[in-house]
């Protein structure tokens, strides 16, 4: 990532310019070559995790290298103590000298540190296991011996390999997603639940879905970033070296292959999962293996402004479509989407769609619609009643909603983002069907909401029992009705 901020003078422009987290030394001469060597006072500062790039930043005499220090003993031990024990509880005694070896081990540095922290807060509290874990570790890390992040990403294996088999399936997932991309924590899960990867065979798939997604953050794969007063994680991150490991992971069993200007010699014989986050040479070769290898595909992602993409004919085994940010996506490029008849999950995000193909009635086992990032799309298609298995439908407030679409869709149990309708009145009577619906989000102008809202009140305490939220926004101004608890 570059951030460039330039200062204006009368002689000159001079720059400052801040590349973060360089990873490779022949990158850092790709990127070299484009700055001019004038001396009119610019700064540059590479930040860099791996002692070698560091160096070879510093090409020229008055360059310097700072390396940040690593924790202190005490500090060092405050962190791990806290993440295993919580609550400035203190270590047992007969863990105070085995984990002595172990915060040697881990040289100060605080990855390592929390890493495995989290792995034995899973773990017994005994000796055994935590000189089992000790020795695992070998010689231990510091800045001088672990230059190239070898030791680190020892220790974060470790922390995978500790993983039950369905939290391993779950964290490979997130290699599809670019490098400090947000994760919304929604999406993901019910992308979880349309893989299959899942399994409740007596409980609540969405809530099956916190508990893995929980489980990953408290062993510190998964970083949350936006917690909600609700106390649950609205979005997440994964830590670049995690992101690294669980790419090259991927790719070792053929889970997902990951488009992402990295080098990529050659391509599996069958594509599960593709994610194609760059524009390049390499996306030619990806869309014809995947074209002849569509049988096999279960997940298509396409970030940005990515393209091309393949033909949506006959991938009759997809349950993923992402389409995020893709503002170059025209209707031409879904018109064959009723063929993809094993979709669970869709996600349409470009400004260039204006009408969705009847098609997507066929969509037989879609679960998950989301068009929030279709600003000119109009209206929805007649087909949409076709959709009974249609759990969660997420549209842009520009869209209107015709009459006799959504009373159709009985497994309905979110909507969000409904703001213009045909006939309000009859939209109020059409929410009494969905039965099942448990999220309900709308936007209004306030002299309009006035006119209906007590209707839509009496409809939500009467008829719709599973509600657990309802939020209403008025337009252009700063009020907001908060959550809304049937009976409250």
């Amino acid at each position: 990532m570059i951030f460039v901020f330039e200062l204006n003078t009368e002689t000159a422009n001079r720059y400052f310019i801040i590349i973060d987290d360089v990873w490779k030394e022949e990158d850092w001469k790709i990127i070299k070559a484009a700055f001019p060597n004038n001396c009119n006072g610019s700064r540059i500062i590479a930040t860099t995790r791996i002692t070698n790039v560091a160096r070879s930043c510093c090409s020229n005499s008055g360059d310097q290298l700072y390396q940040m220090p690593v924790l202190n003993d005490v500090d060092s031990r405050r962190l791990f103590l806290k993440r295993i024990f919580q609550h400035n509880n203190p270590c047992p005694p007969k863990l105070k000298t085995v984990s002595d070896k172990i915060l040697k081990k881990c040289g100060g540095l605080p990855l390592a540190i929390i890493t495995i922290a989290s792995l034995l807060a899973n773990k017994p509290h005994n000796a055994d296991e935590w000189e089992k874990l000790e020795d695992s570790i070998g010689n231990g890390l510091s800045y001088e011996n672990d230059g190239g992040g070898t030791g680190m990403n020892d220790i974060l294996l470790l922390s995978y390999w500790d993983l039950p088999h369905h939290l391993k399936t779950c964290l490979l997932y997130l290699c599809i997603y670019p490098e400090d991309q947000r994760i919304n924590c929604a999406d993901l899960k019910w992308k979880w639940i349309a893989e299959g990867f899942i399994a409740a065979p007596w409980g609540n798939l969405c809530q099956e879905a916190e508990n893995y997604f929980n489980e990953l953050v408290n062993r510190n794969m998964i970083q949350p970033v936006d917690v909600g007063r609700d106390g649950l994680v609205h979005y997440c991150q994964v830590h670049d070296m995690v992101l690294d490991l669980i790419i090259s992971l991927s790719e070792e069993e053929n889970f997902a292959t990951v488009l992402n200007r990295r080098v990529c010699n050659s391509l599996p014989s069958k594509i599960r999962r593709l994610s194609m986050q760059s524009t390049g040479k390499g996306n030619k070769g990806a869309i014809h293996a995947v074209t002849t290898s569509k049988l096999h595909v279960r997940s298509l992602n396409v970030f940005g402004e990515t393209e091309p993409v393949p033909p949506l004919v006959d991938f009759h085994s997809l349950r993923v479509l992402d389409f995020d940010s893709c503002n170059w996506l025209e209707k031409e490029h879904i018109k064959n989407i009723g063929s993809c008849s094993q979709l669970r999950y869709l996600r349409i995000s470009g400004t260039q769609i204006t009408e969705l193909p009847g098609e997507i009635g066929k969509l037989q086992f879609l679960e998950t619609l989301d068009l929030q990032g279709c600003g000119d799309l109009i209206t929805l298609p007649s087909t949409m009643v076709q959709l009974q298995k249609l759990a969660r439908l997420l549209i842009h407030h520009h869209i209107w909603l015709p009459a006799g679409v959504i009373g159709s869709l009985h497994a309905l149990e979110e909507i969000s983002h409904i703001y213009r309708v045909d006939n309000p009145v009859k939209f109020a009577e059409e929410l009494r069907h969905l039965t099942k619906l448990r999220k309900l989000s709308m936007n209004c102008y306030p002299d309009i909401c006035s006119d209906y809202l007590e209707r839509y009140l009496e409809v939500l305490q009467s008829s719709l029992s599973e509600l657990c939220k309802f939020n209403l926004r008025y337009l252009h101004t700063s009020e907001e009705i908060g959550d809304y608890l049937p009976g409250g």
